[in-house]
């Protein structure tokens, strides 16, 4: 099986059946104890960074001391980078080498280890784009976790306002991004609601962001109504637990 990482993959590096992957990112509690009652209370949930533990053989080369150089001016980033396993297509985790690299070695043969850290513990599936006009329009995730959108926005005229709101069931406003700008014609608009980020036209504008926002994130496998102050793209990127 082959790895892609960084969207490179190497056809000499072979990832093996006992490579190590969680179910799940780990889960710690803070728990709080009671005088005089059993057992605790759960107070509140981390998720802590996936570790990856993925077995290889090194095969196939002619030099299997220059294949290793190789790898690791492959592997070893300053940032996560997307990883894809080839049993898992649809899913992409974000990993950076952790700890060092070594390789049992018989000639031109290794075989090893290597770890990753996902300091993003969640795992991460097809990106959907849904239409949001002025009057909302309802969106779901297929994830497992809440989604963080990305918005986007072309302005067909002048304004000086633009807001993107997450609705209650009833209708009523929930959380929502509320702009303040000067905008012309042919300004575009980008919210990043996971890096609580708006650019317009390119440049990062912080200073046009209301106080009153608050970035929301869409509920896992749920139907939500999500309504623009101007016809705008809503990017969901399914998030997995």
């Amino acid at each position: 099986m082959t790895m892609t990482f960084n969207g490179v993959s190497k056809p000499f590096v072979h990832v093996t059946a006992d490579t190590k992957r969680p179910m799940w990112a780990p889960v710690e509690w803070e728990m709080v104890e009671v005088p005089g009652r059993p057992g605790a209370y759960p107070k509140q949930k981390k998720i802590k960074a996936r570790q990856l533990s993925v077995s290889v053989v090194v095969k196939g080369v002619d030099d299997l001391q220059k294949a290793k150089e190789e790898v690791a001016e492959w592997l070893v980033t300053e940032e996560a980078c997307p990883l894809v396993f080839a049993d898992e297509p649809n899913r992409t985790y974000y990993a950076m080498i952790d700890g060092e690299g070594q390789l049992d070695e018989v000639f031109k043969f290794g075989k090893g280890t290597i770890n990753f850290t996902c300091p993003d513990p969640y795992k991460y599936g097809p990106d959907t784009v849904f239409d949001v006009p002025t009057a909302g329009t309802t969106v779901k995730t297929k994830g497992s976790a809440p989604a963080s959108p990305v918005v986007e926005c072309t302005l067909s005229a002048a304004a000086t306002s633009y807001s993107i709101e997450l609705l209650n069931d009833d209708g009523s406003v929930y959380q929502g991004v509320y702009l303040k700008f000067n905008f012309i014609a042919g300004d575009y608009i980008e919210i990043d609601f996971s890096k609580r980020r708006v650019t317009i036209s390119g440049i990062k504008k912080s200073s046009a962001i209301l106080y009153k926002s608050r970035f929301f994130q869409i509920p896992a496998k749920k139907n939500v109504k999500v309504r623009a102050s101007h016809p705008s793209k809503i990017h969901l990127t399914e998030k997995y637990k």
